[in-house]
């Protein structure tokens, strides 16, 4: 089994790279349909007003070693927001290497070939070293610092493509700085990615600040992401003021843990969804006409109707499947942050009362694995204080300290880390947790 693996990662690469071809082509009858059954999506000519507007979105998320929850989330719902906003979009979908550089290559020449405005979105695993951040393709294989220049993509890559094409505007926006266990291995890593100086007429914007990492998201789509395709809807906004709203809800809703964060150099305004009236060019005022039918009011769009239809009859219920079918249908509408938190509210009302555990305190003997399998031991001491426990392992020399809450027979501890680690209370006491997104195991056991 393990030769066949190679051939297969390059048969879907060779697969993937002539779905984008014929992408680029237009409609060309069952081979479109096949290109997008194999996750990719594209959509004719978009316009926005007399200037053209292309993106190109990638969402990766089944990674061998740390998949993702959100970015496939992510990247189609921004894909759709795109669309409705007027850019002719190619979207990816857990794209492996050769994928990832042949779209990049094919979106710099359609810039280079319509002009207006580029747009590049990424979600999933990215990483710097030594001061040049790379996102992360599917299948990557990266052992040390050497193969990642060899196994992943550097944005300055993005970035040459489209300062190359001449066009007038180019966004740049990298929700890629999740914390990535490979990372942390390498001496020359930093968490999260590194600043970078934007070119003229470019906007580059990341979802925290450089050298920070940022939320995978517990919802439909990541912290950031969801924030950002929220505001891009607002009609009206300047770039500059979409970003700065989106700055504020991550920063309130992560406590302070993630700031997203931009780099400019815009020499002209942009809206994703239109100007205001005062900043467009200046006209007369028709006078009300006395004769004739008058102009039937803006048409409300079907997919509005149906979303706003949907939520009166649900905005009242108790039951959290009403609203988990609500945020399926419509991920980023104009609810979707009212549904996440009553469906949280629901979630937390429907856990039985009868499942509150006991956590008995004092030292435990420690069994654990490590994410590479390796096995480990110690001690671990458990205090109360207030609401919290309070959690001091000794592994060997090392020390580590946490502390957390418990719900029910759940308890989640926060130790400095990304993850948390989170251990179920058993009847006898014993303590079973899982780390690092459940790819390490710990078990507590009283002493």
């Amino acid at each position: 089994m393990r030769s066949t693996q190679p051939r297969a990662r390059q048969r879907d690469s060779v697969l993937l790279a002539i779905g984008a071809a014929l992408l680029l082509l237009g409609p060309v009858g069952p081979g479109r349909l096949w290109a997008q059954a194999r996750g990719l999506s594209a959509n004719g000519p978009a316009v926005a007003g007399s200037e053209r507007r292309t993106a190109l979105v990638i969402g990766n998320a089944a990674y061998d070693s740390a998949p993702l929850r959100n970015p496939v989330n992510d990247a189609r719902a921004m894909a759709t927001t795109l669309r409705a906003l007027g850019f002719e979009v190619q979207a990816f979908e857990n794209a492996p290497l050769n994928a990832m550089k042949q779209a990049i290559d094919h979106f710099g020449d359609s810039l280079r070939g319509g002009g207006g405005v580029g747009l590049f979105y990424f979600s999933g695993h990215g990483m710097q070293v030594k001061g040049r951040n790379f996102i992360i393709p599917i299948g990557a294989r990266i052992q040390g610092e050497r193969d990642v220049e060899y196994e992943s993509v550097d944005v300055g890559r993005v970035l040459g493509k489209m300062e190359d094409a001449g066009n007038r505007m180019n966004l740049v926006i990298l929700d890629a700085c999740r914390d990535n266990p490979l990372a942390r291995s390498m001496r020359s890593s930093t968490a999260g990615l590194a600043s970078l100086d934007a070119a003229s007429g470019t906007f580059v914007a990341y979802a925290t600040a450089p050298g920070r990492t940022a939320d995978d998201g517990t919802g439909a789509n990541g912290l950031y992401t969801a924030q950002l395709l929220r505001h891009m809807q607002t009609p009206g906004l300047k770039i500059e003021e979409v970003f700065k709203r989106v700055r504020v809800e991550v920063e309130q809703q992560s406590q302070g843990k993630q700031v997203p964060w931009e780099s400019s150099s815009l020499k002209g305004d942009f809206y994703f969804a239109g100007a205001q009236a005062q900043d467009a060019a200046p006209t007369a005022t028709p006078r009300p006409s006395t004769t004739g039918t008058p102009a039937p009011p803006p048409a409300v769009s079907r997919t509005i109707n149906e979303e706003e239809a949907l939520w009166k009859v649900i905005e009242t219920s108790n039951k959290a499947l009403d609203f988990e079918e609500y945020l399926r249908a419509f991920p980023t509408g104009r609810f979707a942050l009212a549904a996440q938190a009553k469906l949280r509210q629901l979630q937390r009302e429907e856990a039985p009362r009868s499942a509150e555990g006991t956590v008995r305190l004092g030292q435990y003997r420690v069994q654990g694995t490590n994410p590479n399998g390796t096995p480990y031991a110690g001690t671990v001491t458990i205090e109360r204080v207030g609401a919290l426990y309070k959690f001091q392992w000794q592994i060997g020399r090392d020390v580590f300290q946490g502390q957390g809450t418990l719900y029910g027979r759940v308890l989640t501890i926060d130790w400095g880390q990304a993850d948390p680690v989170i251990y179920q209370v058993l009847l006898d006491g014993t303590l079973e947790g899982t780390w690092a997104r459940g790819q390490g195991t710990e078990r507590l056991l009283p002493e």
